[in-house]
């Protein structure tokens, strides 16, 4: 008994020893457990190294704490290690590292370490029960560890569980936001606001499209000083260029960097920017930004991606409201609403730059002999017609327009009477050619054209032009004279052209 006693005790002296021997210079085994742990799961390591941490350090680490359980005398409680172990496992849980994998990478460790005390301890007397001793100790260490790392997993579990949460009511939120205004400004200021609400962030900007369809322009910011915001705005983005906006437009999913802005000198800010698409087509750019030193992380990103993709919907949505909004649904034009607001810009243009402005106005002749001999669906035929020969005659700077039942308008600045007559010829050419004319009934149109004087305001231009279009109809018709009024529905608009037409004076 006492003979065993003793061999017991040399077997955990020579365990010790041996443990203390090598914990001076781990380099060696260190190295092992990292080649090891790389050909197993190499995708472990993969994680570790995109999170910024240094690999050797997480292997001597462990390699370490079943050093310590080798060397350690009587109860084996080491919870000096309890802590670190709890911390790794949440660590690990929101990098995205699965239990599995972290258990097996633990315990690839341990096999290491193992196989380096068996090699130490050679296979001299009394070899095989210090080996036994060591293995005790390890798999006392490896069942206590294994149970803090779980633990420490699940906390991070709930964590993110909790995040997903906070995540998942934040972008109701903001989806809820962006979902109770289809105005286009109302959705993309209010996307904006509540997306740095949620995100914490200081500034957003919404890039969109310019004008030519090929660079992406600041179309709304939040959180920029005026001269920011200005320079941003003078400085158009191109798709697939090198900056942060340029990548984020043909990257599938967010994009992480940093930008300077004026005054010079200043701190960067740290952005985080997503394309906008909707049915596959890229629509516009969601970027936020901070001052602050900030490492975005996944959930940050996905966040973000999925404002963006409500933000695309919700934006669309509002497009489709404002052209159902401003266009006339039976021909594609701009609707009276939209003519009325064109018009009362180029007046305000002209008065302030004082070039030319002409406004047309042009009815369809015999829409209700058109309707009585032919039904209501040629004379809608008819009424497109018309629109269509707009379409090809006018420029694209000018806007034509539907205000309702058979009567049209064009506003085309930069252009003056004499222009605006040869228009109106080439108007009438392409009406006689449209495929909708009737043997019996070809299409005609009366015209009443008035140029811009100073003192005119858009009603009375509308006044002058409107009478002139009552003669020109009087002199088609060979006497018979026919003034149509607008139709009830287009009365009911409050329009600023409803014009009582005994005050109107021809020129």
């Amino acid at each position: 008994m006492a003979a065993d006693s003793r061999q017991a005790a040399r077997a955990v002296a020579a365990v010790a020893k041996v443990g203390a021997v090598l914990s001076v210079d781990t380099g060696g085994l260190i190295e092992t457990c990292v080649q090891a742990t790389g050909d197993s799961v190499p995708e472990y390591f993969e994680i570790i190294e995109k999170s910024g941490e240094k690999v050797g350090a997480i292997s001597a680490g462990l390699a370490t704490m079943f050093l310590s359980a080798v060397q350690t005398e009587g109860d084996l409680l080491l919870y000096e290690f309890w802590d670190a172990m709890r911390a790794m496992g949440r660590r690990r849980c929101a990098q995205g590292v699965s239990l599995d994998t972290l258990l097996e990478v633990v315990s690839i460790h341990r096999q290491v370490v193992l196989a380096a005390v068996e090699a130490a301890l050679g296979t001299g007397a009394g070899s095989e029960q210090a080996l036994l001793t060591a293995q005790r100790r390890m798999e006392a260490a490896m069942e206590k560890h294994t149970l803090s790392l779980t633990r420490g997993y699940l906390d991070g579990m709930q964590e993110r569980y909790q995040e997903q949460q906070g995540v998942l009511r934040a972008l109701i939120s903001v989806a809820g936001a962006m979902n109770r205004s289809l105005e286009v400004r109302d959705v993309a200021e209010t996307g904006l606001s509540e997306t740095l609400s949620a995100t914490g962030m200081e500034s957003g900007c919404l890039w969109l499209p310019g004008a030519t369809g090929r660079d992406l322009v600041l179309a709304y910011s939040s959180g920029l000083t005026w001269e920011e915001d200005r320079a941003l705005r003078e400085s158009p983005r191109h798709p697939g260029g090198d900056d942060l906006i340029g990548r984020a437009a043909t990257f599938e999913g967010s994009v992480r960097g940093s930008f300077s802005l004026v005054p010079q000198g200043a701190q960067d800010w740290h952005a985080l920017a997503v394309a906008l698409r909707f049915k596959g087509e890229l629509t516009g750019v969601l970027s936020v930004a901070t001052r602050a030193n900030r490492q975005f992380t996944p959930t940050e990103m996905s966040f973000v991606g999925a404002i963006a993709d409500h933000m695309a919907v919700a934006l669309d949505r509002a497009y489709q409201h404002r052209r159902e909004a401003r266009t006339d649904l039976l021909t594609g034009i701009a609707n009276r609403g939209e003519f009325e607001r064109a018009i009362q810009r180029e007046v305000a243009s002209a008065e302030r730059h004082k070039h030319p402005l002409s406004l047309l106005l042009l009815d369809l002749d015999e829409l209700k002999l058109i309707n009585d001999r032919h039904g209501h669906q040629a004379g809608d035929e008819a009424i497109r017609a018309v629109a269509d020969a707009l379409r090809k005659t006018v420029r694209a700077s000018d806007t034509c327009a539907r205000l309702g039942g058979d009567e049209f308008a064009v506003a085309m600045p930069q252009a003056d009477e004499g222009q605006t007559f040869e228009v109106a010829g080439r108007i009438r050419e392409n009406l006689a050619q449209s495929s909708a004319s009737w043997a019996d009934t070809p299409l005609s149109v009366s015209i009443g054209v008035v140029g811009w004087e100073l003192g005119l305001d858009a009603p009375r231009m509308y006044q002058l032009a409107d009478a002139r279009l009552y003669k020109d109809k009087q002199r088609q018709h060979s006497g018979r004279r026919r003034r149509v009024i607008p139709n009830i529905a287009d009365q009911d608009q409050g329009s600023l052209f409803q014009i009582d037409p005994g005050n109107a004076e021809p020129a």
